[in-house]
């Protein structure tokens, strides 16, 4: 199977501690993130205008909104962590803009790779008696899951149900022949996908039902029919976007 090119762009690579950084090439393709380094100078005549850094597998791989770092502010920062490499990576772009695109392409990759069945389940956690997993121990190491206890597994992902987070707590409604686009995965979003406010114990994720992306309660609050999904007897929730072009 071939491998499919999604987009490349400079961005700026924080060192891992520290507020130094360096600038970077990524070149991110449908399973996988290449890091590179720009050849400057007379070196860039040759046939290799670019050096190998680094490689990021999106199978087993997470990506996050960094607004704040090492407590400072980083409004153009997103991170990626890496569960093979024991890594995260955190990028910084030129503008507000390049880090919104970066960050939807990642999303997309990701959540594929996950409903294709390639990605790996280190992405759902769930409470159980077991020890941690070597993922759940990278995990805590990187300081991603303060919350979680040390009893916490991973669970495959086709053991767990989808269901959302938000007050109406049912699973999501499917009519015979008529299928919705399939719902962003919970582990995968940080934050809203209209205002980017970054999603707390008080602050719930809510998928709408149209487009199946997950947004905050403020930008989901309009409700609408969707004959075209066979939902005709109850307006469900929608965001924005979805039920202006409804």
């Amino acid at each position: 199977v071939e491998r499919r090119f999604i987009k490349y762009g400079s961005v700026n690579l924080l060192k891992e501690g520290s507020s130094d950084y360096s600038n970077r090439y990524i070149f991110l393709f449908d399973d996988i993130c290449v890091i590179t380094k720009k050849i400057m100078g007379k070196s860039a005549k040759s046939k290799k205008p670019f050096q190998y850094h680094s490689t990021i597998n999106l199978n087993s791989a997470l990506v996050e909104n960094t607004e704040v770092y090492n407590g400072k502010p980083l409004p153009n920062a997103f991170s990626v962590i890496s569960m093979e490499n024991k890594r995260k990576y955190t990028f910084i772009t030129q503008q507000p803009e390049h880090k919104k695109i970066w960050l939807e392409k990642f999303r997309d990759r990701m959540k594929e790779l996950l409903w294709n069945g390639a990605a790996t389940p280190s992405t759902i956690l769930t409470q159980s008696t077991p020890p941690a997993s070597p993922q759940q121990k990278v995990r805590q190491t990187l300081g991603l899951d303060k919350t979680v206890s040390s009893d916490s597994i991973i669970k495959p992902v086709t053991q767990i149900k989808k269901k959302d987070e938000d007050d109406e707590g049912t699973e999501r409604e499917t009519v015979e022949g008529f299928e919705p686009p399939p719902w962003d995965p919970d582990i995968l979003c940080f934050e809203c996908k209209s205002c980017y406010s970054k999603f707390t114990p008080t602050q719930r994720k809510h998928h709408c039902r149209n487009c199946g992306h997950i947004f905050c309660n403020k930008c989901t609050l309009k409700r609408a029919f969707l004959p075209r999904y066979g939902l005709t007897k109850k307006k469900v929730r929608v965001c924005e976007r979805c039920f202006l072009s409804h």
